[in-house]
């Protein structure tokens, strides 16, 4: 039980770790271009029929609704939405990947953690003494 235990607190420990990382993936793309996964609000990007679907990934391509939003899209660059794991991949500037994080915490309330807790509970086998 004990093992159980700590094999759950474990979990979720990594699950929170891995929440946390998740929207600060950075990588260099080359030519000046970089790669940054985000966590939206599943409202951040309403799907809609004329959208894009790339059956592969499951992504759909957002380049249009971030240029209504403002973000500069130029040779080489792209965005995608994954909705079933809420994730924004974006290939850009460092500038316009700036830009969509502005976006994205304006959105996603950014600033408030979800800090989780545990409760120990110690349950003893065998019958009740009085």
């Amino acid at each position: 039980m004990k093992n159980l235990l700590v094999l759950f607190l474990i979990a979720v420990g990594l699950i929170s770790l891995v929440a946390d990382d998740i929207t600060k993936i950075s990588t260099d793309h080359g030519e000046g271009l970089t790669r940054r996964v985000f966590t939206v609000q599943s409202d951040f990007f309403p799907i809609k029929p004329n959208m894009l679907l790339d059956e592969k990934t499951h992504s759909y391509d957002v380049t249009k609704p971030l240029k209504d939003k403002g973000v500069v899209f130029a040779s080489g660059t792209s965005a995608t939405y994954q909705p079933t794991l809420k994730q924004l991949t974006l290939v850009n500037t460092a500038e316009q990947v700036e830009l969509v994080e502005e976006l994205v915490n304006a959105t996603s309330g950014a600033g408030l953690r979800i800090l989780p807790g545990t409760k120990f509970v110690e349950i003893n086998q065998g019958s009740p003494t009085k």
